[in-house]
């Protein structure tokens, strides 16, 4: 099976990608991505920052998703988000997300807003909820550090 990026255009995804978890910022991604392949979408970044108190935070949709609002687990354009932890415990797992997405396709463009509620694989009390802002704008596939 072979991966076909699709819309290419020339130099790395811009933009920015941040997260707040209690108003507080926690992530201020200095790696960027906005990739086609097949029929998804995928949305990410990573900062890592020592202070960073989340590594990732990781958007996948539908590739033709169209602008709206949709919930993680109801809608099946919004297939998948998840968020890496710096510290222990690493793995949280996303119980709930609210997606605001506004995209125009034809030029690699999507931003807007993710609520997500994610619960600590090994700790059920231990949860979290990370509101993020993405604006990224296209890119050739290939994440690139600023």
């Amino acid at each position: 099976m072979s991966t076909t990026l699709l819309n290419m255009t020339k130099g790395p995804t811009e933009g920015h990608f941040i997260a707040k978890i209690s108003g507080a910022q926690v992530f201020n991604a200095n790696t960027l991505y906005l990739g086609y392949s097949g029929d998804s979408l995928s949305l990410y970044g990573t900062d890592s920052g020592e202070d960073a108190l989340l590594t990732s935070v990781n958007i996948d949709v539908a590739g033709n998703i169209v602008s709206g609002t949709y919930e993680y687990k109801k809608h099946s354009d919004f297939r998948n988000v998840w968020v890496r932890y710096n510290g222990l415990p690493y793995i949280f797992v996303t119980e709930s997300a609210t997606l605001h997405i506004t995209a125009n396709h034809s030029i690699k463009h999507a931003h807007g807003t993710c609520k997500i509620t994610a619960v600590a694989f090994n700790d059920p009390d231990n949860r979290i909820i990370v509101e993020a802002a993405f604006d990224l704008k296209g890119g050739n596939g290939i994440p690139v550090s600023s």
